[in-house]
């Protein structure tokens, strides 16, 4: 018998997801960035979550920036 392994969606904030504790790590952080719940995490999602966890503007672009081009 495997657990239920909620989808991207279903940890988005924007779904009421109840409670932190419930969340490994990984899905954690993916909520935090992925606030429209559509399973992906595009670049203006990393500058929104940088912005709401109080770094500068050019930070926040640069870390977008350099974040997804890593990636892809």
């Amino acid at each position: 018998m495997s657990a239920q392994v909620p989808t991207f969606a279903e940890l988005s904030p924007a779904n009421g997801q109840s409670s932190p504790q419930e969340l490994t790590a990984l899905q954690g952080h993916v909520a935090f960035f992925d606030r429209d719940g559509d399973g992906i995490i595009w670049p203006s999602d990393t500058y929104r979550g940088f912005r709401n966890i109080r770094f500068g503007v050019f930070l926040s672009l640069f870390s977008a920036f350099v974040i997804h081009g890593g990636f892809s």
